[in-house]
């Protein structure tokens, strides 16, 4: 598959990067509420910090990554544009909502559901090839788009590539990915304000 995309390493690890913060975020949500039963049991602290401080740690990390990135687009003859500063707080604006919302969606049912957490490492490695990074979205069969479009991070990983390599932003599948992430966030905001009362008495 590398042969047929040029600047292979270039073409993976701007898509494997963003992927890597949204797969790692999701996979520890699911043991965050059980991992810090004394501190959901013991104190009054709002349990959504606990999965803000594991997302966002998880950022910091995909923004230290960012540079790595630039280098490879200089080892390639290119180099980073000015969008970057207008396109990547953006994309990272959407991503943060469908991280959070399913996070928030994983980590309330794994206290109910404690194998759960053992799926979503399973999930995680499924979706990724349902997630254009190792290939491109053009190669996808059109047999099969309407389920590969069904992936939130889609839209998102191909948004990020188009800003590093291409250097362009485009505002529709922001604006669709944006729309997705406000829904998962409200729907794993629902799912956790519904059951968060039984967290400490199931802990």
């Amino acid at each position: 598959m590398s042969s047929r995309i040029d600047n292979f390493s270039l073409f993976l690890i701007s898509g494997l990067f963003p992927w890597q913060w949204f797969a790692n975020s999701v996979i520890l949500s699911a043991s965050v509420f059980i991992s810090n039963k004394p501190l959901i049991q013991r104190t009054t602290l709002p349990r959504t910090i606990l999965l803000l401080a594991s997302i966002l740690n998880g950022a910091v990390h995909f923004l230290l990554s960012v540079p790595v990135i630039g280098l490879f687009l200089l080892m390639a003859g290119k180099r980073p544009c000015l969008i970057w500063l207008v396109g990547l707080p953006a994309l990272l604006i959407p991503q943060f909502l469908i991280i959070f919302g399913l996070s928030l969606l994983v980590s309330s049912i794994n206290v109910f559901f404690r194998d759960l957490q053992h799926l979503v490492g399973v999930l995680m490695n499924f979706l990724f090839f349902f997630t254009p990074i190792v290939y491109s979205e053009t190669m996808i069969p059109k047999s099969i788009q309407p389920f590969v479009f069904l992936n939130p991070m889609m839209p998102i990983v191909v948004a990020y590539r188009n800003l590093f390599l291409n250097g362009t932003f485009s505002v529709v599948p922001w604006f669709v990915s944006l729309v997705t992430g406000l829904l998962l966030a409200a729907v794993g905001y629902s799912v956790y304000n519904r059951l968060k009362w039984k967290f400490a008495e199931l802990l």
